[in-house]
């Protein structure tokens, strides 16, 4: 329990084996900019995002103590899933921690995030075993009906903005 713990802490992430990389950003159009992580992977974020972006952009890392714990407890041939995957840096971390013959399935249920996440994947070489579906993901049968948010990118939000306002997202789920 006390290593468990310890996989938590907070403070900076150095993956193991991998020298530290300078984060970097260059913006690639269509309101994208293409960075790469602590880890080495590369990917799209949003340029109007103002909560995950800039964490990847400047410091390449999202949720350190998250990074750490995960890159301590997830092995080679692991099987992953991964519920709210926005744009994918864990998604893409996981990627790289199981290995091709590993495996890991991302959900995304926000249509616009979705298609960076499925980007990041692809542009990171984990095409073959790493998989994300189009969808939300709840404890129970049916469609649910999730608050759009404008202002909000982060994970487990359906966000669309249609005409300058907020609307509501029905999301089929499976």
């Amino acid at each position: 329990m006390h290593s468990l713990l310890r996989a938590f802490r907070r403070d900076k992430v150095r993956i193991p084996g991998r020298p530290t990389r300078v984060p970097q950003g260059v913006y690639v159009g269509g309101g994208r900019v293409l960075t790469t992580t602590v880890s080495g992977q590369r990917l799209f974020v949003d340029a109007r995002d103002l909560s995950l972006s800039p964490g990847l952009i400047l410091d390449g890392s999202w949720e350190p103590h998250v990074t750490r714990a995960l890159t301590t407890l997830v092995k080679a041939g692991m099987t992953v899933i991964e519920i709210g995957a926005n744009v994918g840096y864990f998604t893409t971390l996981l990627g790289r921690l199981v290995g091709g013959q590993g495996c890991v399935r991302a959900f995304e249920a926000n249509p616009a995030v979705f298609d960076l996440l499925t980007e990041n994947i692809d542009i990171n070489g984990l095409v073959p075993f790493v998989r994300a579906e189009p969808m939300l993901v709840c404890d129970t049968c049916g469609e649910r009906d999730k608050p759009a948010r404008a202002a909000s990118w982060e994970r487990q939000h359906a966000v669309v903005r249609r005409g300058g306002r907020n609307r509501q997202l029905t999301v089929p789920r499976h």
